[in-house]
């Protein structure tokens, strides 16, 4: 039997992505790639191998892990296990050749390094191939950092409506830099196209910041500095110690806030032709005390729909202001219309 193309064999799960990638690059490239606890079981469930996550994880070398059985490393009860195992077991049976089984998580106990039994969530995959015995494929990933993303995604829905339900244009701009700023302990700076190659300065926040020091960044040029390049690139750029980037808008303002890891997005928004559209760009600068923090894969995703999010809320915004000053005022001299003066003359 020849193996079925590997899109068709895997839902679309964490563990199922990485048997899916392990057949095209390598299992043992593809496991040490997880930045989460993973390991492989055989039939019996004994540990054949582990990634360098798991290794820390549960504290232990991976030759002390490898050749025991899986259900030693879960402080459950023992009737859960045998649950779990019978799960496998079914999922085992199940599996034609050439496929693989996506088991509904289950909730374990595990000893993090300190010795601290905590709550996490494993997720069993079974993968039979053509030829051999089936392999088990565990991942684990601890409660706390779920509950985490569902906080952060509860936060940016909150904001997205937030931002959404205003037309004050400035309101929109400083809304998302307060927000960005007090969320992922950063300076957050939001510039927008001033009409030409450059860009100006129109929102900032941040624990410590005082806004004269940045007035230069009312004057940025499209492709210079980290928000500039962002704007001629139209995609994320994100430098790991700002300090030391030799491509620097302003070297002596990120020595001052001691500015490391730093992250800039545009706002776009689809244009007439289809093409991207720039409407502006915000960037989470890493100083003072978070300087060495870094921004987590989940953040960083979430930041970037946020960001088309808040693209679309800059543009709804700008089109109000302008309609309103159409409709307001003559379009030669900028005075009020007579409509206007008739109104405030009332």
């Amino acid at each position: 039997m020849e193996e079925k193309p590997a899109e068709k064999l895997f839902p679309k799960s964490r563990v199922t992505r990485m048997v899916k990638r392990a057949l095209e690059i390598g299992e043992h490239k593809a496991i040490d790639r997880y930045n989460i606890p993973l390991l492989r079981l055989n039939a019996g469930g004994i540990i054949e191998k582990v990634n360098k996550k798991a290794t820390t994880s549960f504290s232990t070398p991976a030759e002390q892990l490898i050749g025991r059985p899986v259900t030693e490393l879960f402080h459950s009860e023992p009737g859960d296990h045998h649950t779990i195992l019978h799960e496998v077991n079914a999922a085992m049976s199940k599996a034609e050749p050439g496929q693989t089984v996506a088991l509904p998580p289950a909730l374990v106990m595990r000893k993090d390094p300190s010795g601290e039994s905590i709550e996490s969530i494993a997720r069993f995959s079974v993968y039979r191939p053509v030829k051999g015995e089936p392999k088990i494929y565990v991942s684990m990933t601890h409660t706390r950092r779920v509950l985490e993303k569902s906080k952060l995604l509860r936060e940016f829905f909150d904001l997205a409506d937030t931002v959404n339900s205003q037309r004050d244009l400035n309101k929109v701009l400083q809304g998302v830099a307060d927000h960005f700023a007090s969320r992922f302990n950063a300076i957050a700076i939001v510039v927008r196209p001033n009409g030409g190659n450059t860009l100006k300065l129109a929102a900032a926040a941040g624990k410590g910041l005082n806004v004269p020091d940045f007035i230069r960044f009312n004057e940025i040029p499209i492709g210079s500095g980290l928000l500039g390049k962002a704007a001629e690139s139209l995609r994320p750029i994100e430098v790991e110690n700002l300090r030391e980037w030799s491509e620097s808008f302003n070297p002596e303002l990120d020595a001052d806030y001691n500015f490391h890891h730093s992250i800039a997005v545009p706002l776009t928004v689809k244009g007439a032709d289809g093409k991207p559209v720039l409407v502006g760009v915000i960037g989470l600068f890493k100083g003072g005390e978070h300087a060495h923090e870094k921004f987590r894969p989940h953040e960083k995703r979430m930041f970037e729909v946020l960001a088309g999010n808040t693209a679309t809320a800059i543009h709804n915004a700008k089109l109000t202001r302008d309609l309103r000053f159409m409709a307001e005022r003559d379009e030669q001299t900028g005075l009020y219309n007579r409509r206007v003066l008739f109104r405030r003359m009332r």
